[in-house]
């Protein structure tokens, strides 16, 4: 499996996931989950999430994924978040994930979903923001 697939596998699991628990509660949980040399997936879960602010958010999994990377041999790392998009014309409910390989390739994806309401969630198309600098495997 090359990086690219590393990192493709972790984003088809975190939105698996996502998607159930819309589903199933109408909202997720922010996350972190690590990708084990093995293809093994650990996911991270807060006993407790009070940060309101993305910044208190990334503080918190900068801990919890450096902590899991010195634990095991991660080869991909990421963290995510509810979020909002706002553009001039609208808003959308997005996944934020913010993602980085051992190897070096990082990225800040954001999923649009909708369809919260009738427990039926689709995404939209995937675009990325700006090239986020790397913090959890330095």
């Amino acid at each position: 499996m090359d990086d690219a697939e590393e990192i493709q596998l972790l984003l088809r699991v975190i939105l698996k996931l996502c998607k159930r628990e819309l589903e199933d509660t109408r909202q997720f949980v922010s996350c972190g989950a690590g990708l084990g040399s093995n293809r093994n997936i650990e996911l991270l879960r807060p006993s407790r999430t009070t940060a309101t602010e993305v910044r208190k958010y990334r503080e918190y999994w900068e801990r919890q994924l450096r902590d899991l990377a010195s634990r095991q041999a991660c080869r991909v790392l990421a963290w995510w978040m509810n979020s909002m998009v706002i553009t001039d014309a609208s808003s959308e409910s997005t996944v934020f994930i913010h993602i980085e390989h051992a190897e070096g390739k990082t990225s800040e994806i954001y999923v649009p979903y909708s369809g919260v309401s009738s427990a039926e969630v689709t995404y939209g198309k995937t675009f990325e923001g700006h090239a986020p600098e790397r913090y959890l495997f330095t």
